[in-house]
């Protein structure tokens, strides 16, 4: 390879000024993605950490009803009884919030206003 030629350009001062603010703002923009991403795996550590503790807490749990379930008593009651009661059954009705129907009311107002103004 040959000798390194240098090249040089003259650029305004308010130029070179602008130039250089752009690039101080990328760099401080890299950093704080950077800051972003750590802080994200430091989260996701947590986040594993926590489901593991869950998972823990859970077979615990599942143990013990387990363990609960080994130690009551069986009951000798006949199938076709339990069913006639489940089947006898009524289904709870559905009550509507009375907070749920305030809100619906003061959306058809709003509506209504709206389409007032668009008139």
């Amino acid at each position: 390879m040959g000798t390194e030629e240098s090249i040089y350009i003259s650029v305004s001062n308010q130029a070179y000024k602008q130039n250089k603010s752009n690039i101080l703002n990328s760099q401080a923009n890299l950093l704080n993605i950077l800051k972003h991403i750590h802080h994200l795996k430091v989260l996701s550590r947590e986040k594993n950490d926590l489901k593991a503790k869950i998972l823990k807490s859970s077979l615990s749990i599942i143990n013990d009803l387990d363990s609960l379930q080994e130690k009551m008593p069986h009951p000798k009651i006949q199938k076709s009884k339990v069913r006639q009661k489940d089947v006898k059954g009524e289904m709870p009705k559905k009550v509507e919030d009375k907070a749920t129907g305030d809100i619906d009311k003061e959306l058809l107002k709003i509506q209504e206003k709206l389409r007032e103004l668009n008139s």
